[in-house]
């Protein structure tokens, strides 16, 4: 399971994102870990890559900002309390 974890991750952090439009939300960020929740296909995901692009723009190294789609089927068996093992990927 980690080495699934681990190639999920690189994929992402070598991914050339599409175009991401900015979408007129506001919301304050801290420096540590952040959550967005809100309603089924309400454009969570696409805010999210959003400001992942301008951290990046901003110099934000991609090694230091992690994004991983639980729903991808090679991860689908993970549970809970196994959600420390990305955290050792």
């Amino acid at each position: 399971m980690k080495d699934k974890i681990k190639r999920i991750i690189l994929e992402w952090q070598e991914k050339k994102h599409d175009t991401v439009y900015s979408r007129k939300y506001s919301c304050e960020f801290s420096e540590e870990i952040n959550t967005v929740i809100g309603l089924r296909r309400s454009g969570k995901t696409y805010f999210i890559f959003y400001q992942i692009i301008q951290l990046i723009k901003e110099g934000v190294d991609r090694s230091f900002i992690l994004y991983i789609n639980f729903d991808d089927e090679r991860i689908s068996e993970i549970k809970s309390d196994h959600l420390g093992i990305i955290i050792d990927a």
